[in-house]
Formats: structure tokens, sequence, C-alpha cells
């Protein structure tokens, strides 16, 4: 059981980690086509960030998604983790 909380853990803190690279990819363009890590960093987080626009509402320029996205794998690793230690 114990195996299973530290793989969710690290699982949910890597997910948070690729969004938080993604806004930086977006904030700084490399060149016309990705590399390998850029092209894993936005297939591995687009259908995080889609999930979070059809929350967020348009703000013009200014995108919310990253922060609903990174709340909302918080909370789904405390619901996780919460039915597994059974606390």
């Amino acid at each position: 059981m114990n195996f299973l909380v530290t793989f969710v853990q690290i699982f949910f803190e890597l997910l948070s980690f690729v969004v938080i690279a993604r806004i930086f990819l977006s904030w700084f363009r490399f060149g016309a086509t990705p590399g390998a890590i850029s092209r894993f960093i936005i297939d591995t987080s687009q259908p995080i960030l889609n999930m979070a626009r059809r929350i967020t509402p348009r703000t013009g320029m200014l995108d919310f998604s990253p922060i609903i996205a990174m709340v909302g794998l918080d909370i789904v690793k405390r619901v996780i983790l919460y039915f597994l230690t059974g606390m």
C-alpha cells in the first residue's frame, strides 16, 4: 500500500511539473518545429489544459487554465490519497 501511495504522489508531482514546463514553453519559441522533449511536454499537458480551459472563462490574452489545472490535479491527488490511506 505504501508503494501505491508513493506512486500516486510522484505521478501527480510529475504532471504538475509538466504543466509548469508547458507554461515556460508558451513563453519562449525555440523554432518552427518542437523537439522531442517539447513535443512530449505538449502532448502530455494538452489533455489536462483542455479540461481546465472548459472551466475557465475567456479573459482575452490571459490564460488561467494552467492555474485551474494545477488546483485540479492537487484536488484529484488528495482524493485518491484519501481513499488509499483510509483517513
